[in-house]
């Protein structure tokens, strides 16, 4: 039971700086898509 915490947290923040890295890239081709037309 002293592994399951640490990985629930790892994969917990994993999926949060995945999610923050898509959002960022969709903003930034945003930003470019609205820069070229």
């Amino acid at each position: 039971m002293g592994t399951a915490v640490p990985m629930y947290l790892l994969s917990k923040t994993l999926i949060v700086y995945v999610g923050t890295l898509l959002v960022c890239h969709s903003i930034r081709f945003r930003i470019e898509y609205l820069f070229l037309f």
